[in-house]
């Protein structure tokens, strides 16, 4: 006989100190199995007997309401099974409940009013960068629908197959920002990050049940990056640009980039406010973190060619422009061989190196350089804000340059040792 339990395990086993609410799914009196309802309650206000929340519990008719229609449409599932000579397995039941059962969209709660809700209360607390990334997200899944013929809905969004599709449909066919068609493997990645952050978002605000996103697995791939070397940046810093003075404040700040690992939105606002007993102190745009920067000779010698920092308030798109132009002024035009993927096809493109700067350099530069130096990786992450040191040497791609260098120096080494007679 199959039969179907409301439960808990008794104990609370979250932080907030609730337990889940589960159906226990009995195929026979040996095999069973547990279905997270993604709700939870206090172990006191649990009626074990009746399998319900208590009525003493604030919530207790919603949370029911919501529990009990959730088995009725479990129940229906099962019967039909029967009816139609189908064995409802543990394993049949548990696919029914995750794609039939907890997807069913919420009345009144359309898929694109909710993210619209979602992305308008984000926007007191995340970046401006991020609400961008958002309506972009939106865009994509709404041309998603228009060039797959299906609608984006709690139900199909979540179901591995649309999710695939829609990943297809990112790699091959979205635009592009240069007006071709398919996104990098990073920017997928990108969409894919946000769209579960948002349904993760809906499940904790209970808009939607539990679902398992496990399959939603982010796509990205490691990022090509160029840094400037120590001596480099000595070649830049000495180049002469006192007959192109604009010229001079973008590397100017290019410099001040390098050597203070922000990012460009913080760098480029610097004031005389923000610097006080040898230090920088500000609080940076993106993750309103307060850090405090050391002043290098390095970085000393270029602001104390200024008055006002307030020459260095200018676009991004501007600076990227300009660091291109006077880095290929400066010489620096050694080749660099450049892998990149779109879609399912991977190449090589080779580029001078003046080509590959921009204001992200800098922040790479910054970190790679202090780790060479052999800053420890904790100290540069106070700057950096990676939360792991795994991310950071990610970050830096630092292991393969200390083993080519390594192996460099044991050449040398070699070539000094006199060979014996034998």
């Amino acid at each position: 006989m199959k039969t179907i339990k409301v439960i808990t395990k008794g104990k609370s086993t979250k932080a907030d100190g609730t337990t889940p609410i589960y159906f226990q799914f009995s195929y026979d009196r040996t095999k069973r199995t547990l279905l997270n309802t993604g709700k939870s309650v206090e172990p006191a206000y649990w009626d074990g007997e009746k399998g319900r929340v208590k009525r003493s519990h604030p919530n207790a008719e919603a949370i029911n309401k919501f529990v009990n229609t959730l088995k009725l449409r479990l129940e229906t599932i099962i019967d039909d099974a029967i009816l139609n000579k189908v064995d409802a397995t543990i394993p049949f039941v548990i696919e029914k409940f995750h794609t039939e059962v907890l997807t069913e969209t919420p009345k009144g709660y359309g898929f694109y009013e909710v993210f619209d809700r979602y992305v308008d209360t984000a926007r007191s607390r995340v970046s401006a960068g991020l609400i961008t990334d958002y309506n972009a997200l939106k865009r994509h899944l709404m041309e998603f629908e228009a060039f797959s013929k299906t609608k984006v809905t709690f139900t199909t969004i979540t179901k591995a197959e649309t999710y695939d599709n829609f990943n297809d449909y990112l790699r091959i066919n979205a635009k592009n920002a240069n007006g071709g068609s398919g996104l990098k493997p990073n920017s997928v990645g990108k969409q894919d990050k946000n769209l579960k952050t948002f349904l993760n978002n809906c499940m904790r605000r209970e808009i939607i049940p539990f679902i398992d996103l496990s399959f939603m697995k982010k796509m990205g791939e490691k990022t090509f990056n160029v840094y400037l070397e120590e001596e480099e940046l000595d070649t830049l810093i000495k180049f002469d640009l006192s007959n192109k003075p604009e010229k001079e404040i973008i590397r100017d700040l290019f410099m001040i980039g390098c050597e203070t690992g922000l990012r460009f939105s913080d760098y480029s606002r610097l004031t005389k406010d923000h610097l006080s007993d040898k230090m920088i102190r500000i609080t940076t745009l993106k993750t309103q973190d307060r850090v405090v920067i050391p002043i290098s000779e390095r970085l000393r010698t270029v602001l104390s060619k200024y008055e006002d920092y307030g020459v260095f308030q200018i676009t991004n798109q501007y600076f990227n422009r300009q660091i291109k132009e006077i880095m290929k002024l400066a010489g620096f035009t050694s080749q660099v061989v450049v892998p990149a993927k779109k879609g399912t096809k991977t190449t090589e493109a080779v580029y001078e190196k003046w080509e590959m700067i921009a204001s992200h350099t800098c922040r790479r530069s910054f970190c790679t350089n202090q780790f060479l130096r052999g800053v420890p990786p904790i100290l540069i992450r106070k700057i950096s804000g990676h939360k792991t040191e795994k991310a950071f040497l990610e970050y830096i791609k630092v292991d393969q340059e200390l083993g080519a260098k390594e192996m460099i120096k044991y050449w040398d080494l070699s070539a000094n040792i006199p060979i014996q007679a034998q």
